[in-house]
């Protein structure tokens, strides 16, 4: 057994010299290296990485704060797709909107977002939510909901759970 690892050794010390690295090992930390280099130089993620919209659609519980206030609240969101519309129906209390939703992009190229566009003029409001997949592979969002170019330093809050389908 001794004799054996001696002779691996041996066997090993005559493939290259001592203190250099084998040609074979350099290229192909070369080859390593640049490819490295590609990666990462390639966007983070590309668009075939995000669920379509068809993904998304459903009816959602919906668990927010209100916008500028302390006030949370319970309701109800529908996103659907009628014909190449997105059409999102949000119902809280007794009082239900209907506006558009789209898959954007969010700081620039890093990251998609889930955006909700309703109303007009003064009365315009507008969600931006990320999402996640729960446990049963339905989506989960959550964000903020604002006026657009209105500054607040207190955004609605808003969660939306799918209500599985029976």
């Amino acid at each position: 057994m001794v004799q054996a690892t001696e002779d691996a050794v041996r066997a090993y010390r005559g493939h290259g010299m001592p203190g250099r690295t084998r040609p074979g090992v350099m290229i192909c930390l070369f080859i390593f290296s640049f490819v490295l280099f590609i990666v990462q130089a390639l966007p983070a993620q590309s668009d075939e990485e995000y669920p379509d919209a068809a993904f998304f659609v459903g009816t959602y519980r919906l668990i927010g704060k209100a916008l500028d206030r302390e006030e949370a609240f319970l309701g109800r969101l529908v996103l659907r797709v009628i014909d190449d519309s997105l059409v999102v129906e949000r119902t809280v209390g007794n009082s239900t909107i209907i506006g558009s939703w789209a898959l954007e992009y969010a700081l620039g190229k890093e990251m998609r977002v889930l955006r909700m566009r309703f109303g007009t003029g003064e009365t315009r409001l507008e969600g931006t939510y990320q999402w996640s997949v729960d446990f049963d592979n339905y989506p989960r969002l959550s964000g903020h909901l604002y006026r657009p170019d209105v500054p607040t330093d207190d955004p609605g809050m808003e969660v939306f759970f799918i209500i599985h389908p029976q």
